[in-house]
């Protein structure tokens, strides 16, 4: 029996010391990070292979790969209201610095920026006493594909910052909690084998029990600053900022050893305060702060020197009782202030709307006192906000499945050991929300997956070394890393191609907007459709009827509309009617109802030609390219939606296997595997030309054929006749549409044309 209780001892005290608690050499770190960063860089530039291509440049700069990026550069140019968004002024000073084209600038910044996560992942691994560990995890995590996927070269988005500052947020209260918390493993042993917390029954000054050191301090207190500044960069972190300010108490009350609660409790104040609230929050964290400093100043030199301010400490910091319910008064109060800038109703109910946008695609009203007027929701149209299945989630997060369930499986068993990894579970919570909210977020998960398979794995091998006397090198814990990681990153870097986006807009698209840019008036006003109205603003410097922020109501509604009618002259009178509102057709038409909606529409298309003088509203152009029919189906059923069923029609658009094959003369196309169909028309877009030719036959499905692009379609009549295709396809002065429309630029593929 003594035996095998000396056995138990000896197991209990490994386990409960096994946990690698070495300090980090500065060397060992910067070296750590700088091969994580470097890895990260030269993996992703991998993909310029895809880019080596005429036709993802125009006029010096390539064309960017996603539609926001526009936003942030229309920004960085002073135009629209991205100007002033950090990620617009990060690269306006870019541009700055290099002198190149803004664009240019926010091309290569992408992967620069991206490289940082692989950085803030190796500090994580330091922080746990794996730098090298954390450096291997950094660089998967960069490249993880529901990560990569987002920032492939050209997409320069705040994707780039949201992983990077949720990652970081809770980094700082981590690095300085690790030393006075117990993991819950530890503490059941311990409890167990009846052995009483060490130092336990002492009882420590409530401000100087711990040798922090100021640095710490005033590192609490900027990571605040920092945080809150986060909520500049993406609306996720007036969530996430509020989250940690409260969590950071509780992980305190619970994992904190007994003896340092109190001081921790009032020292966390440094950290949530200006994280709640930067300027409130920020005046009462700096008294604290001053209050902190003096206290352990007082505790130094009170009895050493005479001084006048010595004197004044001692009055005010005597008697110890004094301080003592002081202590117990400031920091209830303080909290409490912490939780009322958290508690914020508005705020929680914004939350509480966002997430219902992502799960319910529904109708949404735009004007809380007309529920009567439901508008169709756009995000049924956005691939990104789609639900996911939990093995494509999987995918998301590494193309292997057994090292994804693995990371998964040792993150789970190391919280029992690092319970400061705790602080970024809602980073798995967020990406698996992706099965409700859609896949942009399931690269939440990748330092989860990434931490939790490199710094577990080290874990288990340092566990086995110190159960066995024995250690490994760090040059050999480098080599290790560096070497699963680039195994790891194979299957990633093997599918760059796959992975990577390209342009989010055509250059033929792109030169039609120049043109404007160089040929219209500053005050025309462009319509064009919501996915490419950022592009217009960087491009035409010139402001739209929609973008990727109003493309809800009648920002979506109307173009809708206007590019799914049949009927030219109802399109010419929407757009001159909203140039008479000053392009701002809401002011309007949110406070209609169905009805007058209705009735609206059709004294519209009965009524003579409104006449909108262009001095007064200036010039109006109508911009069409081949982009809008692959997503024809989802513009037509916004533009036939009815008020009153709430729903859209579903017309057919099939984008075709690429594999297909047609014939010219007879119209024949024919699948591989399915019924050859038997077209109503074909349309073979070139860039020369659109070969036409119309087959006399009892069908409704048209066949459209980029050879540029090899895009394949099948349209419905109904599709097939709406202006966004007919103009495309039209004679320049088809009397269908001339007396409304004058066409002033035409490539083949995008037409922007006059409205009279």
């Amino acid at each position: 029996m003594q035996t095998e209780s000396i056995m138990q001892n000896h197991w209990s005290n490994n386990l409960l010391s096994y946990r690698n608690q070495s300090n980090v050499t500065l060397g060992v770190l910067l070296l750590a990070v700088i091969i994580s960063f470097s890895l990260s860089l030269s993996l992703r530039m991998y993909e310029l292979n895809v880019w080596n291509n005429s036709e993802y440049m125009i006029e010096g700069e390539h064309l960017l790969s996603t539609h926001d990026a526009y936003h942030w550069i229309a920004g960085a140019e002073d135009f629209e209201f991205g100007k002033g968004h950090p990620m617009s002024l990060l690269a306006k000073y870019a541009t700055t610095i290099t002198k190149l084209p803004t664009a240019e600038v926010a091309f290569w910044l992408v992967p620069i920026l991206a490289s940082l996560i692989a950085v803030a992942i190796t500090l994580w691994g330091a922080v746990l006493g794996y730098p090298f560990a954390g450096m291997g995890a950094g660089i998967i995590c960069s490249l993880s594909p529901s990560f990569f996927g987002r920032t492939t070269l050209g997409s320069y988005d705040t994707d780039l910052i949201t992983l990077l500052f949720a990652v970081l947020l809770p980094l700082i209260p981590a690095y300085w909690l690790k030393k006075y918390i117990d993991s819950p493993f530890s503490i059941a042993l311990r409890l167990l084998s009846s052995l009483k917390l060490k130092n336990s029954s002492q009882k420590p000054d409530i401000i100087t029990e711990h040798k922090d050191g100021i640095g710490i301090y005033f590192l609490l207190f900027l990571g605040g600053f920092l945080g809150y500044w986060s909520q500049d960069w993406h609306s996720l972190f007036v969530y996430l900022t509020r989250f940690f300010a409260l969590f950071t108490p509780l992980f305190i009350l619970v994992f904190a050893r007994p003896n340092t609660k109190k001081s921790l409790l009032l020292k966390a104040l440094l950290f949530s305060l200006p994280l709640s609230n930067a300027f409130y929050g920020g005046i009462l964290g700096g008294c604290l702060l001053l209050f902190i400093l003096l206290y352990q100043y007082y505790n130094k030199q009170a009895y050493k020197q005479n001084s006048t301010l010595n004197k004044f400490l001692m009055i005010l910091f005597k008697p110890e009782k004094k301080i003592k319910y002081f202590y117990f008064f400031i920091t209830a109060l303080l909290w409490l202030a912490v939780a009322i800038f958290c508690l914020s109703e508005a705020v929680w109910n914004d939350f509480y709307a966002s997430i219902m946008s992502y799960i319910k695609h529904t109708p949404t009203t735009t004007n809380i006192n007309n529920p009567v007027l439901p508008y169709p929701a756009v995000t049924q149209s956005i691939v990104e906000v789609h639900d996911i299945k939990f093995k494509e989630l999987l995918t998301y997060l590494h193309p292997w499945t057994f090292m994804v369930v693995s990371g998964l499986i040792l993150f789970i068993v190391l919280l029992i050991f690092y319970p400061s990894l705790i602080f970024l579970i809602p980073l798995l919570a967020i990406s698996l929300s992706s099965l409700k909210l859609g896949g942009r977020m399931g690269m939440f998960g990748a330092p989860i997956i990434s931490l939790g398979f490199f710094v577990g794995s080290a874990s288990l091998l340092s566990f086995i070394s110190y159960m066995f006397k024995t250690s490994f090198s760090k040059s050999l814990g480098l080599l290790t890393a560096l070497i699963i990681s680039l195994f790891l990153s194979l299957p990633i870097v093997n599918k760059t191609s796959q992975i990577s986006l390209g342009p989010s807009i055509s250059r033929e698209t792109a030169e039609a907007l120049i043109f404007i840019k160089k040929n219209t008036a500053p005050n025309s006003f462009v319509w064009i459709w919501w996915d490419w109205g950022y592009a217009a603003h960087h491009f035409a410097k010139r402001y739209t009827i929609a973008d990727g922020a109003r493309h809800s109501g009648t920002s979506l509604y109307l173009p809708a509309l206007v590019y799914s009618t049949e009927n030219p002259f109802l399109a010419r009178q929407i757009i001159k009617y909203t140039a008479k509102l000053n392009n701002a057709p809401y002011t309007t038409m949110n406070s209609m109802t169905p009805e007058q909606i209705h009735s609206l529409l059709e004294e519209l298309e009965n009524s003579p030609p409104i006449n909108a003088p262009v001095e007064q509203y200036g010039e109006q152009y109508l911009v069409v390219n081949f982009d809008l029919i692959p997503i024809s189906h989802w513009i037509s059923y916004f533009g036939t939606w009815d008020f009153k069923t709430q729903k859209g029609k579903d017309y057919l658009v099939n984008n075709l296997n690429k594999n297909i094959t047609y014939n010219f003369d007879s119209g024949i196309i024919v699948h591989p595997t399915l019924q050859p169909v038997y077209a109503a028309s074909i349309d073979i877009f070139t860039p020369e030309k659109v070969e036409r030719k119309n087959y006399f036959r009892i069908t409704e499905k048209h066949f459209i054929l980029n050879t540029k692009t090899q895009e394949k379609i099948i349209v419905s009549s109904e599709i097939y006749n709406t202006l966004m295709v007919q103009l495309l396809l039209s004679e320049p002065n088809d009397p269908r549409f001339s007396p409304y429309f004058e066409l002033v630029f035409d490539n083949t593929f995008t037409r922007v044309f006059r409205v009279k």
